[in-house]
């Protein structure tokens, strides 16, 4: 197949606007397009206009004024197509070029005041519509409009004013600034005005909301950095602190980043970024030492940032900081201290999961069964609670029950809230039973000989409960394994150690030394 060049008409199996707009983008490479009769690319234009096809609208209504480039027409008409895109400068550059072009036209005229007040251009507007008015004095839509503009231009000076004065109520100004807009939706300054309103108030969901409609307006969500202006930067910080109280860390310092792109000294940027980076940092150095189970660095680490968070300004991150040195005091033997501080998490935000988890595990180490099994209920049985606060009620429950069976850590000189590790049982296990031998009373009395057998059994007991998988998982449950009246086994226990003792009484089984009665 040969090339194609403008005026090769030979793509008759396809609808003509996709061979006339092929013909166009060919003309861009291979050089201007045969002039038509006056008129037919606009009547092209118009077509696809009515047909929603609008950017294939604007192609043609740009040939016909590449063609004819006096005529006031397809630039009212490409403005109709920008409207529609939402591109409302470039429907206003248009109409303005319109107008110079055909000043007597009253209907561009209105149009073009319509476009500017809704970008709260007021003043433009009103020179637009006088002029209508001079010409037709009875012009009812002329003058219709004119009354929403100093309506709206009037109502904007108001709410100017009113947000300088120290008390003014924020209602009234948010229920004036939307009267604005409902004039002008377009207009930036009311929006701007509005957004530090929603900032104040914290009303983060919506300033994210904003931001977007009007960075999209002024193409400043997706343009590169080297193109924002003024008012983009600081619609960019403003989302980006938006993100941070809503939890979205990296999503803000983003945003904060794209902001010092543009302007490395834009002083509100900067603050914002250095006080995100610092408290990121902070917060992976505490995650990090729990994960290594480094409970006195995670301590130190949350405890800086929960002074940094008192201020109240950062209620989002003061949650999670409160959770995370509740969970470190409970792992460290503070659980008192861990609940009181899961109890502040809980107050900034009732619903927030880790918060309620860590606050029932503190109360279980902190042995008040009853208060964990309430609190793990009411989140069990609250309006959306998932899988994992029914599991959460499930260990509530077994810690209750585990607090009504025998203490098998505390025979060892353990603390059950501190969930001592395999080694620290054996540990333990090792020392006490040294210590209650048999073998070890020769020469007491027999009250006293007697205390050490009762002592031995029980440590001897309760290792078998602890390090034997199956019994230590009933135990977990609240069950004694070793108390049949519970669905326990029973049975009798063997030294652990009786084949082979680790402390050199000799290798055969223990021989149990009783005076005579």
């Amino acid at each position: 197949m040969g090339s194609v060049r403008p005026g090769n008409y030979a793509c008759q199996a396809t609808p003509w606007w996709h061979c006339t707009l092929l013909c166009v983008l060919l003309a861009v490479a291979y050089g201007p397009l045969p002039v038509l009769a006056a008129g037919e690319w606009l009547a092209k234009g118009n077509e696809a206009l009515g047909g929603g096809r609008l950017r294939e609208a604007i192609e043609f209504f740009t040939m016909e004024i590449k063609q004819h480039p006096d005529n006031a027409l397809p630039y009212v008409k490409r403005a109709a197509a920008h409207e529609k895109l939402r591109k409302k400068q470039d429907a206003i550059r248009d109409l303005e070029t319109a107008a110079q072009l055909d000043p007597s036209s009253t209907s561009t005229l209105i149009k073009k005041a319509r476009l500017y007040r809704d970008a709260c251009r007021f003043d433009d507007a009103t020179v637009d519509l006088n002029s209508v008015l001079q010409k037709r004095p009875e012009h009812k839509a002329a003058t219709k409009e004119l009354e929403q503009v100093r309506e709206a231009q009037t109502l904007l000076g108001e709410v100017k004013e009113m947000v300088h004065v120290k008390g003014a109520r924020e209602d009234i100004v948010s229920q004036m600034i939307d009267r604005v807009l409902a004039v002008a939706p377009e207009c930036t300054e009311a929006r701007l005005l509005g957004l530090r309103g929603l900032v104040a108030r914290g009303d983060h969901e919506r300033v994210l909301a904003e931001t977007t409609q009007l960075l999209m307006a002024g193409g400043g969500g997706a343009a590169g950095a080297g193109s924002l202006g003024a008012a983009d930067l600081d619609l960019l910080v403003m989302r980006g602190q938006a993100f941070w109280h809503t939890g979205e860390t990296e999503s803000a310092i983003q945003h904060f980043q794209k902001v010092l792109r543009a302007d490395p000294e834009h002083r509100s940027a900067k603050d914002a970024y250095r006080t995100a980076r610092a408290f990121t940092k902070q917060r992976t150095a505490a995650e990090a030492a729990e994960r290594d189970a480094r409970w006195d660095d995670a301590i130190k680490a949350w405890s800086r940032l929960e002074e940094s968070t008192r201020d109240g300004s950062y209620p989002e991150g003061r949650k999670v900081v409160l959770t995370g040195l509740c969970r470190a005091l409970t792992h460290a033997r503070q659980p008192g201290a861990g609940a009181r501080r899961c109890q502040e998490a809980r107050e900034l935000d009732a619903g927030y999961t880790p918060a309620i988890v860590a606050h029932v595990r503190a109360l279980i180490a902190s042995e008040e069964y009853d208060a964990a099994v309430r609190e793990a209920n009411a989140a069990a049985q609250a309006e959306g609670a998932d899988a994992e606060m029914q599991e959460l009620l499930r260990e509530a429950q077994a810690a209750l029950r585990r607090s009504k069976v025998k203490d098998y850590f505390g025979i060892l000189g353990l603390s059950r809230a501190a969930q001592p590790s395999d080694r620290e049982i054996k540990r333990a296990y090792r020392a006490l039973s040294l210590k209650f031998h048999p073998d070890k009373q020769v020469g007491k009395s027999e009250a006293e000989s007697e205390e050490a057998e009762r002592r031995f059994r029980e440590l001897t007991e309760a290792y078998e409960v602890l390090t034997d998988p199956e019994k230590r998982a009933k135990y977990d449950q609240g069950i004694d394994p070793n108390d049949q009246s519970q669905g326990g086994g029973g049975g009798q226990h063997r030294h652990p150690f009786q084949h082979g003792s680790p402390f050199g009484f000799g290798g055969g089984p223990f021989t149990f030394h009783f005076r005579a009665g």
